[in-house]
């Protein structure tokens, strides 16, 4: 099993635990994940969690397990520790994008354009918080078409419906090595392999 690590908002490393009970990942391409795991009372993890966290007063910690990322959002100390979260992307959720419409905005008129615009404009006091490289997708607004919301929404649902229209995806790294959040787009592919039982695969 992959070591889970455990970080504070400055990219402090403040715990690493190689022992779970279980730990399950629900990911998602275009939208905020969620994680559950489970440690005895005994783990370094659960004496980290009580001194680091505290979602009241906006004291967060990052978990990693290998390549998978999230936000502790909860946790319960009973006869075992369950820890709670999100997936990165959960930060989205937490910013507004305030009303606006495609036809008064001087961008490129793709679905990954508008929504990095958004993200960026959302996270505009956020310095370390950064776009990734673009993906690459078609203009689809122009000819008199336009995508707008006429009331603040969440950054997240405005990207993922986007992302949706124009048949794609999105995460937000955390980025321990240059210590930084990046939002980042990605094109959903069709994969050719066929699972069936006559294949063994």
């Amino acid at each position: 099993m992959e070591d889970i690590r455990i970080y504070d908002f400055d990219f402090n490393l403040l715990c690493i635990e190689n022992r779970t009970i279980s730990s399950n990942w629900y990911l998602k391409n275009n939208g905020i994940g969620s994680f559950e795991m489970h440690f005895t009372l005994e783990s370094e993890v659960c004496e980290c969690i009580k001194e680091n966290f505290d979602m009241n007063n906006n004291k967060l910690i990052v978990v990693t397990q290998g390549e998978k990322q999230g936000i502790l959002t909860g946790f319960r100390i009973k006869d075992d520790l369950a820890v709670y979260g999100k997936t990165c992307n959960f930060l989205l959720f937490k910013r507004l994008v305030p009303n606006f419409s495609t036809s008064s905005l001087d961008i490129k008129k793709d679905v990954e354009s508008i929504a990095r615009y958004c993200v960026e404009n959302a996270f505009a006091d956020v310095d370390n918080f950064v776009l990734g490289e673009p993906a690459g997708f078609e203009e689809i607004y122009i000819d008199g078409k336009h995508f707008w919301r006429n009331v603040y929404n969440p950054a997240s649902e405005v990207v993922h419906d986007l992302m949706d229209i124009g048949g794609g995806g999105h995460f937000v790294l955390f980025d321990i090595k240059n210590k930084r959040w990046v939002f980042n787009t990605t094109k959903n592919t069709v994969n050719p392999m066929m699972i069936s039982v006559q294949m063994k695969n």
